[in-house]
């Protein structure tokens, strides 16, 4: 009878281990599909800021080529110059240029380039667009976009705008 016993208390022991690695098995399934779970919520998440972070740079594209549509007709560079500098630093904004059909910088947030003329492969795509359009990131980690300068139905210059990707400073 003891020994009757034993065996059943062996194999009771051997079902309640063989069961504590079934539930650690299923509790480590459990969790690597909460952990992808979440790994997915977070890239969703990061796709969705980006989106966002490129809709903003094309709506603020748009604005800056409306907003300097005037002055640039009439050639008033320091204007010109003026409203791209009030606008740096807002809405991850971190550079601007100007350029003629020619590809020539009109204005630049960035007094090296003024006067400049660039007839490298980005300018040329910038000077393409036809609408606020994301160009890609740029070697730096920013995000470039270009949008037409439209004055009386005629396109007179192209901006050229530089945006932050990651966290603004000082946020």
């Amino acid at each position: 009878m003891q020994r009757f016993l034993a065996i059943v208390l062996v194999l009771v022991l051997a079902a309640a281990g063989v069961g504590y690695l079934l539930l650690q098995r299923q509790h480590a399934a459990a969790l690597d599909a909460a952990q992808t779970a979440s790994s997915g919520a977070v890239d969703e998440a990061r796709a969705q800021a980006a989106a966002a972070i490129e809709q903003l740079a094309r709506d603020t594209t748009r604005v800056l080529a409306l907003a300097i549509a005037d002055p640039v007709g009439r050639g008033d560079t320091p204007a010109v110059n003026g409203l791209l500098a009030d606008a740096v630093g807002g809405d991850r904004l971190v550079g601007v240029m100007v350029l003629d059909p020619s590809g020539e910088v009109l204005s630049s947030t960035d007094l090296r380039w003024r006067g400049r003329r660039l007839d490298d492969a980005d300018a040329l795509k910038a000077m393409a667009v036809r609408e606020p359009t994301v160009l890609g990131p740029t070697a730096g980690g920013e995000l470039e976009v270009a949008a037409p300068v439209v004055v009386s139905g005629v396109r007179v210059a192209t901006v050229r705008a530089t945006f932050q990707l990651g966290e603004p400073a000082g946020g």
